[in-house]
């Protein structure tokens, strides 16, 4: 898919500025955060820029969406692993048995020969994805779907749930959940809402308790959507429940094999976060390939005008909804098993990898020559990554800014000051051991920042000012709307 790639997500939330009606989205990847941007290239040869907003909207942004998704995608699957392996209600005889075979066998002693020896036979616990769906019709707007979809699930499997789920969960072992929104459009049915909920089991069920917790599910849910005015579901799609054998094999792999082209091995984890990656099915296409069209020149006026209506509905319904849900008190246990991901996805969004910087471009002439041309941004970028800042010095001056004035070369980072900030700050919070050694660097990036960006706003207020904006033919003052990047121009009747 084009927007999966970096190129076509940069392009995607351009054509999307025109069209959104999120503030925050129309000014992503947009506006100035302090004096300037600074173009930065990884290690890895990847250019970014620092200083930018974000908007954090992990449904409605190609570019922060697919950062907040990868980094849930990775947390997700590090949870999974490690409730198959060492989790569940067998957890406490499995972990010192792990523990133990991990030793060298001349140095395990007689309690980690007894903890292996309890542990034989056990397995960890199960994991089973979920997917709800409803019946929908074209005539249904996306916002009667999903106030309908979030008030069943209530009923059915949340807050007002009734006896039956209760006990089901008791029965089945069912210890929390992680729940996804996703929706397609069709345009025969119109929009498709639907959750894919990953559940965790303390130990794994056999097939036929999974049919058998199935049906209790589908009446529940059916239920709950005839009390709040939705349609009887259908008894084959309306609900599914596909439990994974050890390491997300069988019916899991069949039914999440749809990463981008099929090329990519795909996991529950990524079957629950990856949406800006999917292609809708069976003429269904998703948010983002609605889009799209936004990106064909040849597009015929009735199909924009389909798009921009679809999108501007589709963002009104999605706005709220979270990457994930977790259920109560799930993270708390996984937390003891595995390290979780505690940033906001607004944290992620902004989150700037490390990486050196190549040139500060002032807020005033980055507003007004590069982040308001369509394109510019982009072809920043790629010049970054193919000649450094030989390449972005001569790109910038081709559009008429002036290195020194502009542009400037990057303010050189303290990184003993920054380090030493570090370890204060750490001090002061009392972080010790691995904890201490995780945090310091995000803490040492974060510190550095502040005093790249005063350094912009120094040297902005030290640049020359430019020369007010006059008219080539008369001499006199212009409006700089008619002035070009030299600030000359002519009145329109010179």
């Amino acid at each position: 898919m084009a927007e999966a790639s970096r190129d076509g997500r940069h392009r995607l939330r351009e054509a999307l500025y025109d069209v959104t009606t999120d503030k925050a989205l129309s000014r992503c990847g947009r506006y100035a955060l302090g004096g300037g941007v600074t173009p930065k290239v990884t290690p890895g040869g990847s250019a970014y820029f620092a200083g930018l907003a974000t908007c954090g909207k992990v449904h409605v942004c190609p570019c922060c969406g697919a950062k907040i998704r990868s980094a849930r995608t990775v947390e997700l699957q590090a949870a999974g692993t490690a409730w198959e392996d060492i989790g569940g209600v067998n957890g406490p005889k499995i972990r010192p048995a792990r523990a133990a075979w991990k030793k060298n066998i001349n140095d395990r002693t007689a309690e980690d020969w007894a903890a292996i020896e309890a542990a034989e036979g056990l397995q960890a616990g199960g994991l089973g994805m979920l997917t709800l769906t409803m019946r929908h019709y074209a005539r249904h707007t996306l916002a009667e779907l999903v106030t309908q979809q979030r008030d069943a699930w209530k009923k059915a499997l949340g807050q007002n749930a009734g006896r039956d789920w209760r006990k089901a969960k008791k029965d089945y072992g069912v210890i929390g959940f992680v729940r996804a929104w996703e929706v397609t459009y069709g345009e025969a049915n119109g929009w498709h809402p639907h959750w894919h909920v990953l559940v965790f089991f303390d130990k794994p069920l056999t097939p036929e308790q999974g049919e058998a917790l199935e049906e209790v599910i589908y009446e529940a849910w059916s239920t709950a959507l005839q009390e709040v005015g939705a349609y009887l579901p259908d008894r084959e799609h309306g609900v599914r429940l596909d439990l994974s054998g050890h390491g997300e094999g069988g019916p899991l792999a069949r039914y999440l094999m749809k990463y981008q082209d099929g090329k990519a091995a795909w996991t529950t984890a990524a079957e629950m976060t990856r949406t800006d990656t999917k292609a809708g099915r069976d003429g269904h296409r998703t948010p983002f390939e609605i889009a799209r069209v936004l990106l064909d020149e040849d597009a015929a006026d009735d199909d924009r005008a389909q798009t921009v209506r679809l999108w501007q509905e589709y963002e009104s319904a999605a706005r709220g909804m979270r990457a994930l849900y977790w259920s109560n008190g799930l993270r708390k246990r996984l937390a003891a098993l595995v390290e979780l991901d505690e940033r906001t996805d607004g944290e992620i969004a902004a989150e700037e990898r490390q990486g050196e910087a190549l040139a500060v471009i002032l807020a005033d002439p980055w507003h007004q020559h590069i982040a308001r041309r369509k394109g510019r941004s982009l072809q920043l970028l790629k010049a970054a990554e193919k000649g450094g800042q030989v390449k972005v010095r001569a790109l910038v001056e081709s559009w008429g800014l002036v290195w020194g004035r502009d542009v400037l070369p990057p303010p050189p980072v303290d990184l003993e000051a920054a380090k030493e900030r570090t370890e204060e700050l750490l001090d002061r919070r009392g972080v010790e051991g691995d904890d201490r050694q995780r945090k310091a660097h995000r803490v040492a990036k974060k510190s550095a920042v502040p005093a790249a960006r005063k350094a912009s706003v120094v040297a902005k207020t030290k640049a020359p000012k430019k020369a007010a904006a006059h008219c080539t033919e008369c001499g006199g003052a212009l409006d700089t709307r008619l002035a070009g990047a030299s600030g000359a121009g002519r009145h329109i009747g010179c």
